[in-house]
């Protein structure tokens, strides 16, 4: 498994989640990773998303996945993007961030 997916995983939370079944691709710099959740459980897969979040680059992937950055910073500053509800992107970025960030 990708290094990063690894680390995605390992992180991963669910309670942001709660109430929603939905598939998500998380566009990283060059690399694209597609998931599923029903709100409970992650699933990795390459099934076709319900929406797409793109982050500029690994380096602010890192940066939001390991709590140094906000995902609300990122937008602002136009490295976060989503062709989805951007509140809904908040909560679906949010399950994979350190808690009580």
């Amino acid at each position: 498994m990708d290094p990063f997916k690894q680390h995605l995983t390992r992180q991963y939370n669910p309670a942001p989640l709660s109430g929603m079944d939905l598939t998500v691709c998380l566009h990283i710099g060059a690399e694209r990773l597609t998931f599923h959740t029903d709100g409970a459980q992650l699933t990795w897969c390459d099934t076709q998303p319900d929406w797409t979040i793109m982050i500029h680059s690994t380096v602010s992937a890192q940066a939001l996945f390991d709590g140094g950055v906000s995902p609300i910073d990122l937008f602002m500053q136009g490295q976060l993007r989503s062709t989805g509800y951007i509140v809904a992107t908040f909560r679906v970025l949010q399950a994979f961030m350190p808690a009580g960030r």
